[in-house]
């Protein structure tokens, strides 16, 4: 258990709970109608999407970690990423050693978070994020723990707006 400092980015889909509040019950479970399997589609769809983007965009910044031959031997990449529901947490530890570089992971982060809003926001589903820097630490039992991670949540929840304009 190493406590360190943190970049984090708390990320969340919006519009989900009016999406979502459709359905409370299953009306039949043994023959789904198609009105209930197209409600699956633009919700449990959309947020595997969502996480999906983020991890291709992650996995796609660690095939240039090789572009400069000076750094192939520094770790790069190393952000993780967890899914709550229609949330995603990124974050890596800006803990520096002399084999890693974790400036490149900060600014692969900010990347993501910026050409994904725009990318997402070009198909007409938006999401909110808040980032910051705090403590956290990284516990095998419960994963990510820290004031980093609440901090980001509360930019996320409290501090961005979003408004849902109709057309």
């Amino acid at each position: 258990m190493t406590l360190a400092n943190y970049a984090v980015a708390f990320l969340d889909l919006q519009g989900q709970t009016e999406r979502l509040s459709r359905y409370s019950l299953v009306p039949d479970i043994e023959k789904p109608d198609e009105t209930l399997i197209q409600w699956i589609r633009s919700t449990f769809g959309l947020v595997t999407h969502f996480r999906s983007a983020f991890r291709d965009y992650l996995a796609s910044s660690k095939s240039h970690r090789y572009a400069v031959p000076q750094l192939k031997d520094f770790l790069f990449d190393d952000i993780k990423i967890d899914a709550v529901s229609d949330s995603i947490i990124l974050y890596t530890s800006l803990y520096d050693t002399p084999d890693r570089i974790p400036l490149h992971d900060l600014h692969t982060m900010i990347g993501a978070c910026g050409s994904l809003f725009l990318l997402f926001l070009s198909e007409g589903v938006p999401f909110r994020g808040g980032m910051d820097i705090g403590v956290g630490m990284e516990l095998e039992e419960i994963g990510f723990y820290g004031s980093a991670i609440s901090k980001a949540y509360y930019l996320e929840s409290k501090v961005a707006n979003y408004t849902h304009a109709q057309n």
